[in-house]
């Protein structure tokens, strides 16, 4: 599920188009052959990279270390695919070094399981240094998002899937209206997997939201659980078209619309006894006039979930670091979708949003520490 930048440099890479193709499915993949190609990705985040130290002229050394003279380049994870007893040539041996090595010889689910402990080692470490219920639910989400992730062709065991959700929901529901949301937001944001991280602080903000104007703890949970699950359809869009940074073309931009009817049918057969689980994923893209998608849905068509999706996720994506964007302040998202109320998104829960996100009380308890207490509110909204 991730839209997250790899660089592979090789000088022969016919010699691992099977590795290339794997990791096509789970990043935007860059191919380069000589060092001085890094130097075009100055402007752009980088997660992950793999270097070949084979070939005539390998660089492998030289390569490794502009890799962490990127602006990122300290937080990039690097693989080094190393051929038997071939020394790696670089300025320096401490500029030179990879998160992990393996050899080229090894079949690739090998070299890959090496390279996915490490790229993931980074993301345990940082979350360390949040308190253990936000870590339980940031991992839960995770293990959670793994499952999902092979349900389009094995759909074994969606009870299992829907259990490690709900979890993860719950989990996800009781430290969204704490001093520690910001921070577990904050490692959100550097997580190397996009669409995960833009899903969970879609459900945190959800939940949050929703105990703000006074919805129960099961209704925080299931808003939370359909944040989660409200960009499932994403699974089955091309990495080519999920991964392009921008300037989709008419054509790749159908396809990428297609996510949220691809979703809704999922989780409709997943969700059979909550159909707001599937209506967040099919009609957060709805707009108030009919003219969003799949279905052109107008007005009090649109579910009150799928409304409160809508709001979450465009703030959510406004104010998410990308690797060809940093991350917008609420301020200016907010100035951005003020415009759009009334014909895209719902005025009313965009200004109940925007007073959740900015309300001094949030700010002013998060920075003592103190427990926080939700301001009454009465009717709240039912789905």
């Amino acid at each position: 599920m991730s839209q997250d930048s790899l660089l592979f440099y090789s000088r022969r890479g016919a010699r691992f188009g099977q590795l290339t193709r794997t990791l096509h499915r789970h990043f935007n993949v860059f191919l380069i052959t000589t060092p001085d190609g890094i130097d075009d990705f100055r402007n752009r985040t980088i997660a992950a990279a793999l270097v070949d130290s084979g070939g005539k002229d390998a660089a492998a050394g030289e390569v490794i270390a502009r890799l962490r003279d990127l602006p990122n380049g300290g937080d990039i994870v690097i693989g080094l695919v190393r051929d038997t007893d071939t020394e790696v040539d670089g300025p320096d041996p401490g500029d030179a070094r990879a998160d992990t090595e393996f050899s080229g010889d090894l079949p690739v689910a090998t070299m890959l399981s090496a390279f996915w402990s490490a790229y993931e080692r980074r993301d345990s470490l940082a979350w360390n240094a949040l308190d253990r219920d936000s870590r339980k639910a940031l991992v839960t989400a995770k293990e959670a998002f793994d499952v999902m992730a092979n349900l389009p062709s094995d759909p074994s065991d969606p009870a299992f899937a829907r259990a490690l959700f709900s979890t993860a929901a719950t989990r996800l529901t009781q430290v969204a209206n704490t001093p520690r949301t910001s921070l577990m937001l904050e490692q959100l944001r550097g997580h190397h997997n996009y669409t995960f991280s833009h899903s969970t602080k879609v459900a945190v903000l959800l939940s949050g939201f929703g105990a703000e104007i006074g919805l129960g703890p099961g209704e925080q949970r299931i808003l939370a659980e359909a944040g989660l699950l409200h960009d499932t359809g994403k699974l089955q869009i091309p990495t080519e078209v999920l991964g392009k940074p921008a300037g989709l073309t008419d054509d790749e931009f159908e396809i990428m619309k297609t996510h949220a009817s691809l979703g809704g049918d999922t989780l409709q057969e997943l969700y059979p006894d909550m159909p707001e689980i599937a209506a967040a994923a099919r009609h957060h893209h709805e707009k108030l006039d009919g003219s969003g998608y799949p279905d052109g849905l107008k007005g009090i068509e649109i579910s009150e979930v799928a409304l409160l999706a809508a709001v979450v996720d465009i703030f959510s994506a406004l104010t998410d670091k990308r690797d060809y964007k940093e991350p917008m302040s609420a301020a200016k998202a907010f100035e951005i979708m003020r415009p759009l109320a009334g014909s895209h998104i719902d005025g009313r829960l965009l200004s109940e949003f925007e007073s959740y996100v900015q309300d001094s009380w949030i700010v002013r308890e998060a920075a003592a520490q103190r427990p926080l207490t939700p301001p009454d509110r009465t009717s709240p909204p039912r789905f």
